[in-house]
């Protein structure tokens, strides 16, 4: 294989890594609230351009709701 097809095949799986690194449908979406259940479970919502902790109650949840820091930096980050 010449030295520019790897070239160019790792520059295609760093981009595609990226654009799927951030999922836009979950970071994007309005941060879960508290709520008005009982269930105080610690999980993470994405909210300005960090993962910060929440105190969920367990309802009410939208898709941006992660069960860690770990799985909130993951899908969000650009």
């Amino acid at each position: 294989m010449s030295p520019n097809f790897i070239l160019i095949f790792l520059a295609v799986v760093t981009l595609c890594t990226i654009a799927i690194a951030y999922d836009k449908e979950r970071c994007d979406a309005p941060p879960s609230e508290k709520g008005y259940c009982i269930a105080y479970k610690r999980m993470w919502v994405y909210k300005g351009k960090i993962c910060q902790r929440l105190l969920y109650g367990g309802c009410y949840a939208t898709a941006n709701i992660f069960n860690s820091l770990e799985e909130c930096q993951t899908a969000c980050k650009k």
